[in-house]
């Protein structure tokens, strides 16, 4: 079965947020889903022109007070069928892929030291981005009452949390198995 390009449920989601310019899509993606879910500008575009083409978006031109014009989509009545028929559908298993991993696999050709350098650096990578999930956490609490909060933002914040706190765990083990 081939695989479904995702890129397209994510743009439809955020339209479901509000209508917005490709370039709302990848700053609205950044400030939420990007700790799971990465898009570019180089997917964002040419996925909104076909969802154009197949009657997912509507895309209205807005002046932009003497800058270029804005093109702003919304999510069409289609569109969120398409969506809704997404959201029901089995997840697809994915295919993981580490280089840290891959790394400590072939460790045997390398040093403990250069070893133990890589494991601290991602130990610091996942406290720092524990960091960042308590200030998205504090965010998404002081918009708990808004019109656009969900409580599933929380569950997929906690995913990452949990995440970030094993690997830091695993970190901690296998730092501590090299001495």
């Amino acid at each position: 079965m081939a695989k479904k390009n995702k890129t397209k449920y994510a743009i439809l989601g955020m339209l479901l947020i509000a209508p917005m310019s490709g370039y709302d899509i990848k700053k609205h993606t950044d400030n939420s889903i990007n700790y799971f879910w990465h898009e570019n500008y180089g997917h964002i575009y040419p996925v909104l022109k076909k969802m154009l083409q197949e009657g997912f978006v509507l895309c209205k031109k807005i002046e932009n007070h003497g800058a270029p014009a804005r093109n702003v989509y919304t999510i069409t009545q289609t569109g969120k069928k398409e969506f809704s028929k997404w959201l029901d559908e089995a997840v697809e298993p994915e295919k993981y892929r580490k280089e840290l991993l891959l790394k400590i696999f072939f460790a045997n050709h390398s040093t403990p030291e250069k070893i133990k350098e890589k494991l601290k650096n991602e130990m610091e990578y996942h406290l720092g981005l524990l960091e960042e999930y308590k200030m998205v956490e504090s965010h998404i609490q002081s918009h708990k009452n808004g019109k656009n909060y969900s409580p599933y933002w929380l569950m997929t914040l906690r995913n990452g949390i949990l995440c970030s706190k094993a690997q830091i765990q695993w970190c901690k083990e296998t730092l501590k198995e090299l001495e």
